[in-house]
């Protein structure tokens, strides 16, 4: 399981289970998050609680997450408050802009400045940014499950693919005071 926990101006907790992993709510004392793995003949066999001390608010799905909801999820100003802002110049009116974590500087997207606060704590949202395709020889290694040595570009990628959210299975959540 992947998990990031962010702060902008909220406190959010990103993750990403497991595949064939689901989100369940169950009650051990207090009502709590987790995920069952779905391909066990019984699924609270095998529960991942990642709530413990938690008090979440479930703000939406990674493949869901979209321009105003990012908006209220991060930080932001009207342009005009931004000194040397060519284009309010240009089309004399002010439109927001929002925080790009990963430079201190500005972005007009709500969605960039919520995938550069991952992207500052060394995480990427969508695509592993490596690529690695096995040989003919490893794939035949990996297939009758031999012992083999990896390269060091397939350690890169699987070390960036462990540090990579793909928005489809993720869910966000919002930490909140409890």
């Amino acid at each position: 399981m992947k998990s990031l926990e962010i702060t902008t101006n909220k406190r959010l907790l990103i993750v990403e289970p497991p595949k064939n992993y689901s989100l369940v709510h169950f009650k051990y004392g207090d009502t709590r998050l987790g995920f069952v793995n779905l391909d066990k003949a019984n699924p609270y066999d095998d529960v991942i609680d990642f709530t413990i001390g938690k008090h979440l608010h479930t703000i939406c799905r990674g493949s869901d997450l979209n321009e105003e909801i990012a908006a209220g999820m991060v930080d932001s100003k009207l342009s005009g408050t931004v000194l040397g802002e060519i284009i309010t110049k240009i089309k004399g009116q002010r439109i927001t802009v929002f925080k790009n974590y990963k430079n201190g500087q500005w972005t007009y997207t709500a969605l960039d400045s919520f995938i550069s606060v991952i992207e500052a704590q060394g995480w990427y949202w969508g695509e592993n940014p490596l690529t690695y395709v096995k040989t003919p020889a490893e794939e035949i290694a990996d297939k009758n499950k031999w012992v083999r040595f990896m390269s060091k570009e397939e350690c890169k990628f699987l070390n960036a693919e462990s540090r990579t959210f793909h928005p489809e299975r993720v869910l966000i959540f919002e930490i909140v005071e409890g």
